[in-house]
């Protein structure tokens, strides 16, 4: 008997009990069902009979059981989950490798980071964060975040601020998540290289430079008055594309993603020495023909080359507000 169905759909899904098969909305997903989405821009939703909302996002993949009470076990990736009271006594329940959380009626997103889960609340009731390594436990309030670590102590936060911009200098070293690139050294300075990715779709590997997927929270505001700004070296010249996946705010709410796309930030950069390039937003194209978001606000950025080896290392990126 299905316990949840699967309602929106953008980029590979693949449900899977004893065999794997492609999902499509309105799937029925049964208590022990696999759902993974596949891919750095894709995302499934998964909705319960009682309205509780489950979104994953990027290479995700969630085991889904209700046997009474709801059960999530993530095996990879990231959840943003919007709970509706749950009947008292019988929490809704998300379990990774190292973590167990205890969800009553909150909005929030899950992480899973390799040596870590990462738990940020955005509203609703207090969520139980348990490290299952040190058997310890805590109560994360809206508007605080808490990462179970073996190299931290675990300990609800505030979250971070404001979305208006975001930027990261790799010479401050590769934040924990990127996707895709890796990690080298020009001229003295610290950077990323863009690595091959096989893209099923196109049936060719591109090269790439990815940020991690941050669903749930969100990288910035996505305003047609801001700007992509990037600090990059080509060895080739070449056209680089650049990628801006785009949800409504709060995550999980609203149409589903959309995807803004530059053909070319790079047009004239010559090969050889670090280079500058700055893109308006409003030069960006939807990919796709969706209602508006309301507050729309960008969760992933992919810079590519598509089939060609440029040779492209990325020093620096800033998006948004200046």
């Amino acid at each position: 008997m299905p316990v949840a169905e699967v309602t929106h759909v953008t980029g590979e899904c693949w449900q899977a009990t004893a065999d794997e098969r492609r999902c499509e909305s309105g799937a029925a997903v049964r208590s022990g069902d696999t759902v993974r989405t596949s891919g750095a821009a894709a995302t499934a939703t998964v909705r319960f009979p009682d309205g509780t909302e489950v979104v994953l996002a990027g290479d995700t993949a969630v085991s889904v059981a209700d046997a009474g009470a709801k059960s999530l076990h993530i095996h990879r990736g990231d959840l943003a989950l919007q709970v509706v009271p749950q009947p008292p006594g019988r929490p809704l329940r998300v379990e990774t490798a190292d973590a167990v959380i205890e969800v009553a009626e909150t909005n929030l997103s899950v992480s899973c980071l390799g040596a870590g889960t990462a738990v940020d609340v955005r509203g609703g009731k207090d969520v139980s964060v348990r490290d299952r390594a040190r058997d310890e436990a805590v109560a994360v309030r809206a508007g605080e975040a808490a990462t179970v670590s073996p190299t931290a102590p675990l300990a609800p936060k505030p979250r971070p601020g404001s979305l208006a911009s975001w930027a990261v200098d790799f010479r401050e070293g590769v934040p924990r998540g990127w996707q895709y690139g890796a990690p080298t050294t020009v001229g003295g300075r610290a950077a990323l290289r863009a690595e091959p990715v096989w893209v099923k779709q196109h049936g060719r590997e591109h090269y790439q430079v990815a940020s991690p997927n941050t669903w749930g929270r969100g990288l910035f505001t996505f305003d047609a008055t801001g700007n992509l700004s990037v600090d990059l070296l080509l060895e080739r010249p070449g056209a680089v594309q650049a990628i801006l996946v785009v949800r409504d705010d709060p995550a999980g709410v609203g149409p589903p993603p959309q995807v803004y796309i530059h053909d070319d930030i790079a047009a004239g950069v010559p090969a050889g020495g670090w280079q500058t390039v700055r893109a308006p937003l409003k030069d960006f194209r939807k990919r796709f023909d969706l209602a508006p978001h309301r507050a729309p606000t960008a969760f992933l950025v992919i810079l590519d080359t598509h089939d060609q080896d440029l040779g492209m290392v990325v020093g620096r990126i800033q998006a948004g507000a200046d």
